[in-house]
């Protein structure tokens, strides 16, 4: 197998291919009134509601009190809203309300145009094989990784 870098490398591509898609993403949704990182914790939020800030945070590998300001943000908007955990006194879980969830349902919409885009000129066996490839890789690089070989003498 070809492992080599090239400007056609895998990684380079998946880079260039979520960078640009973000990018036409925020030009589309900018009348929302999100920045970037808003719009990606409310998206991220709807995935794992209930969750724990510091969760959160490490979902979206960001530092919990830069996840704070967002949060206190999309808070005062009335997007998201925080609630005492039942059991456990010290944690507080996060919550879209009905205005966080109208805005994500909008959020959607504007994605699937940015999908659209992307994948024009692509068969729909193709973008389900693609879907389906990025889904499998995903989970093969979430998956504990099984154990590398001790380097041998020979091989340092």
């Amino acid at each position: 197998m070809n492992t080599q870098p090239s400007d056609q490398s895998l990684g380079l591509l998946v880079s260039d291919v979520a960078r640009l898609m973000r990018r036409d993403f925020d030009q589309r949704v900018g009348g929302l009134g999100l920045t970037q990182a808003q719009w990606r914790a409310l998206a991220q939020l709807t995935r794992c509601e209930g969750c724990r800030q510091a969760d959160l945070a490490a979902l979206m590998e960001i530092a919990p009190i830069t996840l704070a300001r967002f949060i206190d943000k999309l808070e005062q908007a009335g997007l998201v809203e925080r609630r005492r955990h039942p059991t456990d006194r010290r944690a507080v879980q996060l919550f879209c309300t009905a205005k966080g969830n109208r805005l994500v349902g909008k959020m959607r919409s504007i994605a699937a145009e940015t999908y659209d885009r992307a994948l024009q000129a692509v068969s729909n066996t193709d973008r389900e094989r693609l879907i389906g490839l990025l889904a499998r890789m995903r989970d093969n690089l979430t998956e504990p990784a099984a154990a590398a070989p001790a380097p041998t003498r020979e091989s340092r």
